[in-house]
């Protein structure tokens, strides 16, 4: 870690008054505000957050890689009957379009707090991350729920990537390890495999399970902790929608339809029902170590 970079950490947490890891090498956090969305405006606000720990409840949270989810495919079905409730939702390679999407829908307006407002957090890159945080588990400090657990400061963490990745809530998704040093990523930064933890025995296949890929199955996903414990975890596969080639000259595609614009894949026909994402999701409650 540089100097300056040193310094700048500790003020960072100084003024945000809010602890940061240690080890946080050439990186320095991007502070952001959470939001929800205001009826009377018909737009997400940013909402005032106290440096609060969570209470020691469990959660359960998850992971969705958004890179196909571009549709509104019913989402406030697929989430509201999941079960049990769903307190915390990461999405990763989030696209506009799949934010837009996320951002207009009714339930999640009217349900959730979300990290991000718009896509001022692409900067220039085809897909982020964003996170919801479920209204009826949480609050930001003025809400009447005593027993909720409280908003408490949010960041990203900038890494060298050629992609311009960053890091943003739970370490969660899609770890795409193709080196043999990625086989013990998790361990060597000495968190905790939420799925060797839960289930060493089972494969855990997360990609390729439909047998339609060019390699072998993998479990590509995962969900690292630190600090927590592991109750339960789940696989949840994708569920298929309709493939539209063309995109529609205006307004939003709603329904079970997916929009495909990019050359490659006009091979494939139109009304084809294929998943909304070549991974499947992870479903993981937890809880705090102390619990």
């Amino acid at each position: 870690m540089t100097f300056l970079t040193y310094f700048r950490n500790q003020y960072l947490s100084w003024s945000q008054n809010t602890p940061l890891p240690a080890n946080l090498d050439n990186v320095s956090p991007k502070f952001q505000s959470w939001h929800q969305f205001d009826p009377s405006d018909e737009k997400w606000t940013s909402v005032h957050v106290t440096n609060t720990h969570i209470d020691s409840t469990r959660r359960e949270t998850e992971g969705q890689n958004g890179s196909a989810l571009v549709s509104n495919y019913r989402i406030e079905i697929r989430i509201a009957n999941l079960t049990p409730t769903i307190d915390i939702l990461f999405f990763q390679e989030v696209s506009r379009q799949a934010l837009q999407y996320l951002l207009a829908d009714p339930y999640i307006r009217q349900f959730w707090y979300s990290s991000e407002a718009d896509d001022a957090n692409w900067q220039g890159q085809p897909f982020a991350s964003m996170t919801l945080l479920s209204r009826r588990r949480f609050d930001h400090g003025n809400g009447p729920s005593a027993t909720a657990a409280k908003l408490g400061p949010l960041w990203r963490l900038k890494y060298s990537s050629r992609f311009g990745r960053d890091a943003l809530g739970l370490v969660a998704g899609d770890f795409n390890p193709v080196l043999p040093e990625d086989d013990t990523l998790v361990a060597d930064n000495h968190l905790v495999d939420a799925w060797l933890e839960l289930r060493e025995n089972e494969s855990g296949f997360t990609w390729g399970v439909d047998g339609q890929e060019p390699f072998p199955p993998a479990r590509l996903d995962k969900v690292a902790l630190l600090g927590l414990r592991p109750h339960s975890m789940d696989l949840m596969h994708p569920e298929k929608i309709k493939l539209r080639l063309q995109e529609p000259e205006e307004g939003p595609v709603h329904g079970n339809d997916l929009v495909v614009s990019d050359e490659p894949r006009k091979k494939q026909e139109d009304g084809q029902a294929v998943p909304w994402s070549d991974d499947s999701g992870l479903k993981c409650s937890f809880a705090l170590v102390c619990d």
